[in-house]
């Protein structure tokens, strides 16, 4: 990769070492590289044309991450030369923010942002800070180790599209699920060597065109039968995930197979907590269909007669709970627009009877 198209000095540029790349809204690639014994960030076409050396800002960077939430799509770069984050400019010409973990000696090696806050991995500290938008350290999440919620030497990191963090923990040959707000969730090997870097596939992202996300979550309950029936949704779906198969005892297993099935729709994605399950829609007819089920309140009876069971019942104390199954009405118009190339009236639906969580038009 190299030349001298748009290079300002006529400069080329070899990519020895890729260390990390990042999208500007151009298309652009900002690139983290060796040249030289030394490292540098090049901005590059999409065809891999050189176009100028990216900012002087930075002495030695490692990665970089670029923000697409706003308009200004600045550009976070992980500095091992003062161990700092620094925030950029879009153009890469103008340092706008940078700051350090207190009182920690490590260099910071990934950061990922989202909602507020940066996320960032330290290698030696064995640990992902967290800070808030003005760069002010929260918290930690996890700690030196080997056991769950524990790391060695963690890398990459991203936020999923049900905003689990994922954490590359890079000599425990493995990836590590936390809540936000650092809460272990699960891990998962699944073969994995020595994982380094990752990144959020388009199924793994909100948005697509035929896409609409269910949660499921239990209805007016106290916190604590609330955690404890939650932790029994992550020990299905973690099976899931690690082995690709559910509990032999049916629950969230059966209920996927149902929406498999009666409404043709594929399954994207699993969230853990409360249990989120992001489907792509193949057809409009698929899409309405699953939506009639929704508001009439029959998918919500699937989900409690294959998940709240009487033994599930008995077993976490949850006798006379029900379900709340939610869909957002904005999601659903979303997908039917990338249908219909247009949005059309849409006929609101009032859920009857014993479902009165659905009654404001059917939707979330």
């Amino acid at each position: 990769m190299g030349g001298e198209l748009k290079s300002p000095t006529g400069e080329a540029v070899t990519i020895n070492h890729p260390l990390s790349v990042a999208f500007l809204r151009s298309g652009d690639m900002v690139v983290i590289h060796s040249i030289e014994g030394s490292t540098q960030m090049s901005l590059i076409t999409d065809d891999g044309q050189f176009i100028r050396k990216f900012s002087e800002r930075v002495i030695r960077p490692s990665t970089v991450f670029v923000r697409n939430d706003n308009d200004a799509g600045h550009v976070i770069v992980c500095d091992k030369a003062d161990r700092k984050i620094k925030v950029l400019s879009q153009d890469g010409a103008q340092l706008l923010h940078s700051f350090s973990a207190p009182d920690c000696d490590d260099s910071p090696a990934c950061v990922f942002y989202h909602r507020d806050k940066f996320f960032v991995s330290y290698h030696i500290a064995n640990c992902i800070k967290v800070f808030n938008e003005e760069g002010e350290f929260l918290f930690n999440i996890g700690c030196e180790g080997s056991g769950e919620g524990m790391m060695d030497y963690p890398c990459g990191l991203v936020v999923d599209t049900f905003d689990n963090l994922i954490v590359c923990d890079n000599r425990s040959n493995r990836l590590q699920m936390f809540t936000q707000d650092g809460e272990f969730l699960s891990s998962f090997y699944q073969e994995i060597q020595s994982p380094w870097g990752m990144a959020i596939s388009k199924h793994g992202t909100t948005g697509q065109p035929h896409e609409v996300k269910i949660k499921v979550s239990l209805d007016q309950i106290d916190v604590k039968k609330e955690e404890k029936f939650n932790q029994h949704l992550v020990e299905q779906i973690s099976m899931f995930m690690e082995y690709n198969t559910f509990s032999p005892n049916g629950g969230v297993g059966e209920l996927i197979e149902h929406i498999r099935n009666v409404h043709n729709l594929l399954i994207k994605a699993l969230g853990l907590g409360c249990l989120e399950i992001q489907v792509e829609c193949l057809t409009l007819e698929s899409l309405e269909g699953f939506k009639n089920d929704y508001c009439s309140g029959h998918l919500n009876e699937m989900a409690e007669k294959f998940i709240l069971t009487d033994e599930v019942r008995e077993e976490l104390d949850l006798k006379d709970v029900r379900f709340k199954t939610t869909i957002k009405r904005e999601d659903y118009l979303a997908c039917r627009k990338s249908f219909l190339k247009a949005v059309e009236p849409f006929s609101e639906v009032t859920n009857p009877g014993k479902y009165h969580y659905l009654s404001h038009v059917g939707w979330d």
